[in-house]
């Protein structure tokens, strides 16, 4: 309050020894005035500052999220080369067997700590990347390029789609379109005929 409120005018009092009113003011480290100079110097320090702080931390979620992002990506990848189912019947924490897509994610976790902490029950709900719009969403993706690409790759040249229909054990209807066509360099250094052969199941 000295400081403060009152004003300070005794001058005797600062050469008092160990009872100086400045000294008595400083006090141990515990005192307020030992806090309000710590936190001066932390705020002159810019790396401290809030803003910074919450920077940092920002980047390190960015970065969990692309990694997260970039598996599913990966396995999706890997599931539509092979042919193969992404969703399961029980997808739920107790299954045995909750889908291909999440195994697999697993599976990539094994053996990589860093990874693995970050994944499936580790990562925040809104950032899984596991849901059907998000696997939809980047099969979307995916498709749209290899559609652009054969596109180029045929320009106006010669080619034919094959269409056939059956059902599975489940009686679903299942159609697979197979395209075929020559590239537009059309022949290869022996002179053979490039034949590229797609096969898109539709469930």
């Amino acid at each position: 309050s000295t400081f403060v409120d009152e004003g300070f005018n005794n001058r005797k009092r600062v050469n008092d020894g160990s009872k100086c009113v400045f000294l008595l003011h400083i006090g141990l480290v515990s005192s307020s005035h030992s806090h309000c100079v710590i936190s001066h110097d932390i705020l002159k320090k810019s790396s401290q500052h809030i803003e910074k702080v919450l920077n940092a931390q920002l980047k390190k979620e960015i970065l969990k999220n692309r990694m997260r992002v970039k598996a599913t990506i990966e396995t999706i990848q890997v599931l539509a080369l092979q042919g193969l189912g992404f969703r399961g019947h029980d997808e739920s924490s107790t299954s045995l067997n909750q889908s291909n897509l999440i195994e697999l994610l697993k599976f990539k976790g094994r053996g990589n700590d860093t990874f693995e902490s970050i994944i499936l029950k580790n990562a925040p709900q809104n950032a899984k990347y596991t849901s059907l719009k998000i696997q939809n969403g980047i099969l979307h993706i995916l498709a749209n390029r290899v559609r652009n690409m054969i596109f180029d790759e045929v320009a106006r040249g010669y080619f034919c789609i094959l269409v056939d229909e059956s059902q599975d054990e489940s009686k679903k209807d299942q159609m697979t379109l197979l395209l075929r066509y020559v590239k537009n360099d059309g022949l290869l250094g022996n002179g053979s005929l490039i034949s590229w052969v797609l096969k898109i199941h539709l469930h």
